[in-house]
């Protein structure tokens, strides 16, 4: 019997996120290499079958439903109770897949302990090796790869990049849906979501196709309003270096790099950020690189795919103006 290969589904505001979809991409590409496998995948939530029709389209071919209110915002416990509960009970799970998002990069680790299994983390790509599969992840700050593979047969726990790997195609695709027995009390979890604020009409970091990022050369809080006005202009969001951050000019959700958040926009424009190695480490896979710094010697330069050595106070308003011009036309 083919072995399956489990994608962990993350639910944000009643939706898939788009790093689970991508995910099963990964999945894909390990069937089509081991030549054989089952693509399943889970979903904990207050109604997990009105996402089944959606995860067949894009390749599922069985889903599992975990349903309880304890599913309404992601708590490590429950989740990895649930799922570790699955694997046992099935037998035939040889892998799991899970996102790299913030979630998943605290849901992973924790259910490798839990199963004693071995885990894989930022994985970005998967080939074939001599004796199964070697499994591609960046290290030491993006500057280098590492390919990794598992020993034994035990279960293989994977967290994947975000963005490293492209949406599959969807098709009308049907496939099995199983409802999971969930044995989750309340009194059991010890904690509590109370309230949750988000911000509105927000593009997140990871999800963005265009990102505005602001270094130290901003020279303080009331000047990000030129960036956010160009990401705003390019329907894209705005991030920043560890030392914006850290200064307190924009919360941390905005950080990019090795302590923030790691993204593959379609362009990534860096203004006045110098390029330490911990920032090019979250941001050095995007598909374009624009770098706007006064310093010909900073370091981003060696990165980027296009470079303006100039004061980003003269060159990111015209460059606004620019596009504004023609996006009207």
């Amino acid at each position: 019997m083919a072995k399956e290969i489990l994608c962990i589904v993350e639910i944000d505001e009643n939706k898939i996120k788009k790093s689970s979809i991508e995910v099963l991409s990964l999945a894909n590409k390990i069937k089509e290499l081991e030549g054989s496998g089952i693509i399943s995948t889970v979903v904990l939530a207050e109604e997990p079958q009105d996402f089944a029709k959606e995860l067949f389209n894009y390749g599922a071919e069985k889903v599992y439903g975990g349903k309880s209110s304890s599913f309404k915002y992601y708590r490590t416990q429950p989740f990895v109770k649930t799922v570790a509960n699955l694997i046992s009970s099935n037998g035939n799970i040889d892998y799991v897949l899970v996102p790299g998002t913030g979630n998943g990069r605290d849901f992973a680790p924790y259910l490798g302990a839990k199963l004693k299994a071995g885990v894989i983390a930022d994985v970005i790509d998967v080939e074939k090796a001599d004796e199964g599969l070697n499994f591609i992840r960046p290290c030491f700050a993006g500057n280098l790869l590492y390919w990794g593979k598992f020993n034994g047969d035990g279960i293989k726990v994977l967290s994947v990049r975000p963005k490293a790997f492209p949406l599959p195609e969807k098709s009308d695709k049907t496939g099995e849906y199983v409802e999971l027995s969930v044995d989750i009390k309340e009194e059991e979890v010890p904690v509590r979501v109370l309230e949750v604020m988000k911000e509105t009409g927000k593009i997140s970091l990871q999800d963005a196709d265009f990102i505005v990022s602001a270094g130290r050369g901003i020279g303080g809080p009331d000047n990000l309003k030129i960036i956010q006005e160009l990401a705003d202009t390019l329907g894209g969001a705005v991030g920043a270096s560890r030392a914006v951050v850290d200064s307190g000019w924009i919360s941390y959700d905005h950080q990019v790099g090795q302590t923030g958040k790691t993204v593959k926009p379609k362009i990534y424009i860096a203004c006045g950020i110098s390029g330490a190695i911990q920032h090019l480490a979250g941001m050095r896979t995007s598909d374009i690189i624009v770098a706007i710094n006064k310093d010909p010697e900073a370091p981003i330069f060696k990165v980027a795919t296009y470079g303006i050595v100039d004061d980003l106070f003269k060159v990111v308003p015209v460059l606004t103006a620019e596009i504004k011009k023609r996006l009207v036309k």
